[in-house]
């Protein structure tokens, strides 16, 4: 079985934000490993979220945006089962145990043609404002059983620096027709915090 780093891998957004036009650095504590590299993943399954909160209907409506962000993630496709029971126990097994076997993984890789296996959880979740939404999700070769990638973020909207990366996110995504609302959309939808929170997860997941 390959375990799962989870020492040094929970952050919580409490860094002092600054101007809107001012980069602030992704406030999620990663993990890289030496596969994490463009040619060792062309398909990713995302198995089904895990999650003790009490909001199934946002729970799902999470999952959603993760799969959608992943999407958008350019070196690899990413894939996920409808309804697979199995996948659901398998993924909450690996939250509860630490560890994922490769017997697995392998199993997954031939079944849905992948090379890679993604894993989430929903650590905590507050849909009122000020939001807060914190996630979890580690990435797996099917090869090997390596942990090629692992991050972990909390969102947390009463922070200055939480509503700046929210301004630079809602400038480079948002479309014409959300305009009216400004950034605040993100304070107002649930669904683009949910998004945005994805997204901030997945800003580590980068290549060697």
């Amino acid at each position: 079985m390959m375990r799962i780093p989870y020492a040094a891998l929970s952050l919580t957004l409490v860094l002092a934000g600054g101007c809107a036009t001012q980069k602030v650095a992704p406030p999620t504590a990663s993990y890289r490993g030496e596969s994490l590299e463009r040619k060792s993943f062309r398909r990713v399954l995302l198995l089904p979220l895990v999650s003790d909160q009490a909001f199934p209907t946002e729970e799902q409506m999470v999952e959603e945006m993760l799969f959608e962000e992943l999407k958008n993630v350019s070196w690899f496709e990413v894939l996920r089962s409808d309804f697979a029971p199995d996948l659901d126990t398998l993924a909450r097994r690996a939250w509860m145990s630490g560890s994922i076997p490769a017997a697995d993984l392998l199993s997954l890789g031939k079944r849905y043609r992948v090379d890679g296996v993604c894993i989430a959880k929903l650590s905590t979740y507050s849909p009122y404002p000020p939001q807060r939404l914190g996630i979890k999700a580690h990435l797996f070769t099917v090869e090997t059983g390596a942990v090629a990638w692992a991050g972990d973020v909390v969102v947390d909207m009463r922070t200055d620096a939480a509503m700046t990366r929210a301004q630079e996110y809602f400038e480079a995504t948002s479309s014409s027709d959300e305009s009216l609302y400004g950034w605040n959309l993100i304070h107002l939808s649930p669904m683009r915090f949910s998004q945005f929170s994805c997204n901030t997860l997945l800003e580590t997941l980068d290549p060697r």
